[in-house]
C-alpha cells in the first residue's frame, strides 16, 4: 500500500458543538504509478488511520463521532479517485474501506495497544453503528505493509 494522504483534518465535533481536528493518514492499494493493484482493477482498497491525542481533549469527537468522520473521509477519498481516474470508464471506486482509530496519550506517542479497527453498518450511504475491535501497531503495519510513522 502507498500512503496517499497525511493531514490534519478539521471537523465539527457534534458532542461539543465546536471545531476539532485529528490526524488522518490514508493508504491505498495502488502501485508507484497510482494504478490499482490486486484482483479488481476498478476498486481500490483503502485504509485510513485516524489519530487523536489525549493532550487535546477537544478531539474527543474522533470516538464520539466516528461514523460521521469516517463517512466524510470516505466520500472525500471517492471524490479524489474520481478526479485521479476521470478518464477511466467505468469509474474507479473505493473497494474495501478500513477505518483504524488510534488514541495516543501525548502528541507523538504511539502506544502499541492504542488502536481499534472500527467496523460500521451503512444506511443510505452513511456509516452507522460503529463497533470497535482492539488491535496493535504490529497488526496495522502488517495491513499497510510499512512502518506507521
Amino acid at each position: 500500500m502507498i500512503k496517499t494522504l497525511d493531514t490534519e483534518y478539521h471537523y465539527s465535533n457534534g458532542s461539543h458543538w465546536r471545531s476539532s481536528s485529528c490526524r488522518i493518514r490514508v493508504y491505498e492499494d495502488i502501485d508507484e504509478r497510482g494504478c490499482p493493484v490486486g484482483g479488481d482493477e476498478r476498486s481500490i482498497r483503502t485504509v485510513v488511520v485516524a489519530t487523536m491525542s489525549m493532550d487535546r481533549p477537544e478531539q474527543g469527537g474522533i470516538v464520539n463521532d466516528a461514523e460521521e468522520i469516517a463517512t466524510e473521509i470516505r466520500d472525500l477519498q471517492q471524490t479524489r479517485l474520481r478526479h485521479r481516474f476521470r478518464c477511466w470508464t467505468p469509474e474507479v471506486k473505493i473497494g474495501e474501506f478500513v477505518w483504524i482509530q488510534q488514541v495516543v496519550e501525548h502528541e507523538g506517542d504511539c502506544l502499541p495497544d492504542a488502536f481499534d479497527i472500527v467496523s460500521f453498518g451503512e444506511e443510505n450511504g452513511v456509516f452507522r453503528r460503529p463497533t470497535w475491535d482492539k488491535t496493535n501497531k504490529a497488526a496495522i503495519e502488517a495491513l499497510i505493509g510499512q512502518a506507521l510513522d
